[in-house]
């Protein structure tokens, strides 16, 4: 008797482990229950993604949770789902992302001891912990971005240009003329995503310079890393994500999906945010991905 062919499938494993590989026989050999046993197997196993330790990836959150806005922390990465909740990543065992606190905020961001929200109508507040009541920072509204530094210090868009919060007043810097939509603090100063999607930096000697990139800007993060191998990342308006590092611009490959019982797919990056330790990134489809890079 001749032997049987076999067709051997590489298949998506557990994330972060070594690839798994299942043979499947021609249907001629098989019985129909044993036929839609593998088909079931692999649609299972399609939904995590295999991590190859040689290249620089996205790798997917747990849970396949959707966000409205991300903000990274120490412990991991907080996130907006709405209804006025604010969950944390990662979470227990059996429960990828927790409920951290509850508030009504459209965006937030952390430093190592409070949570930082921007309100519906436009102001700043600050919870000492999860558990605290907010305390404004803010006078009113008019507030349409901020960006917390790791010491403290609230930078925020106000109608469309940069200022700082200095005891609740706010007061101009380098970069103020300028018409900005988005800013982040870490690394050299104070970065700006300005109205034509360039990017400009307030240095702490008192200057606003512009920052040359390969790319028209849609979003910018920033971290004060000592040492680290990279302080400044941004989103192109095509939805791909780049670091700054060693003095350039480097692109990094898009995030992939993989769902049970559907074909990995390649989705676009709407921002990103920065701790000391990770590099995050939200979807046009709301998941949450951290970069991993080997070098």
């Amino acid at each position: 008797m001749r032997p049987r062919k076999r067709r051997t499938f590489a298949v998506a494993g557990a994330l972060l482990a070594p690839p798994a590989r299942f043979t499947v026989h021609k249907a001629a050999d098989m019985n129909p229950g044993r036929s839609w046993l593998a088909i079931g197997a692999l649609g299972l196993v399609a939904a995590c993604s295999i991590a190859d330790p040689h290249r620089p990836q996205w790798l997917e959150a747990h849970g396949h949770n959707s966000v409205r806005w991300i903000a990274a922390v120490p412990f991991g990465v907080l996130g907006i789902v709405g209804g006025g909740k604010i969950q944390r990543y990662p979470g227990g065992w059996n429960t990828p992302w927790e409920e951290h606190t509850a508030a009504e905020a459209t965006q937030l961001a952390g430093d190592e001891k409070s949570i930082f929200l921007l309100t519906a109508d436009g102001a700043v507040v600050r919870k000492a912990d999860a558990r605290a009541n907010p305390e404004p920072l803010t006078n009113g509204g008019g507030i349409a971005r901020f960006a917390v530094s790791s010491s403290g210090d609230v930078h925020v868009l106000a109608q469309g240009h940069a200022q700082r919060l200095v005891e609740g007043r706010l007061v101009d810097t380098p970069c103020t003329s300028r018409e900005a939509k988005a800013l982040a603090v870490g690394g050299e100063g104070t970065y700006l995503l300005t109205a034509a999607g360039t990017l400009a930096v307030e240095t702490a000697a008192g200057s606003c310079q512009d920052v040359p990139t390969p790319f028209v800007a849609s979003d910018v993060a920033a971290i004060d890393v000592a040492g680290g191998n990279y302080s400044l990342a941004a989103v192109d308006n095509r939805q791909r994500a780049w670091l700054f590092r060693a003095g350039s611009w480097d692109p990094l490959p898009p995030p992939i999906a993989y769902r049970a019982g559907y074909f990995p797919r390649v989705t676009g990056v709407v921002q990103v945010a920065m701790s000391a330790l990770t590099l995050w990134a939200r979807t046009n489809e709301g998941w949450v991905f951290a970069f991993s890079d080997p070098r």
